[in-house]
């Protein structure tokens, strides 16, 4: 399982999280459904201190606007899992980190980050985020996510671009 994250969360890949979501609506008497795993991961973010209020589970990959969530609950989810000793690492690793293979190969290739920045992108049409965890020149641990909606294709790369500039400030403090 392990393994699968760090693939679906390193290289963003979409389809494995789809089947990875749907897999955890699998029922003793019945198949999987998309419809059984939303409630069952809304309850395990909510057991996390995610507000259910900043949240709505549809599907899997939030390739389309039916899965929300704020800045504010994914930086409490990020908390949360980097508190649990057993999990926290095991997530933190299944991200990509800057200049190494998957999502982040090009992006936060600098000193002050290579080796301090986890993170998981996300785009769409109209959306582009990132969230992770920086550690900081000063040693501390910090949480972010950074959405920014209603970006447009055009728009995207220099969106990224002034993402990047914000994460690498944080890595500064």
């Amino acid at each position: 399982l392990a393994k699968t994250i760090r693939d679906i969360n390193t290289w963003s890949n979409n389809y494995m999280a789809e089947v990875l979501f749907k897999e955890l609506g699998l029922l003793d008497d019945g198949p999987a459904s998309w419809e059984r795993a939303a409630p069952r991961i809304t309850k395990s973010l909510a057991s996390l201190g995610v507000s259910a209020q900043e949240m709505r589970v549809v599907n899997g990959s939030g390739l389309y606007r039916g899965t929300l969530i704020s800045a504010r609950a994914m930086t409490q989810l990020l908390v949360a899992m980097d508190r649990d000793e057993q999990l926290g690492p095991v997530f933190r690793a299944s991200l990509a980190r800057p200049g190494r293979a998957g999502t982040l190969s090009g992006r936060l290739k600098g000193l002050g980050t290579r080796d301090r920045v986890w993170s998981k992108t996300g785009t769409l049409d109209e959306v582009v985020s990132l969230s992770g965890y920086i550690e900081t020149s000063g040693g501390h641990g910090l949480a972010f996510a950074i959405f920014v909606n209603d970006a447009t294709p055009k728009r995207t790369a220099a969106l990224r671009r002034a993402m990047d500039r914000l994460v690498s400030a944080l890595a500064r403090l």
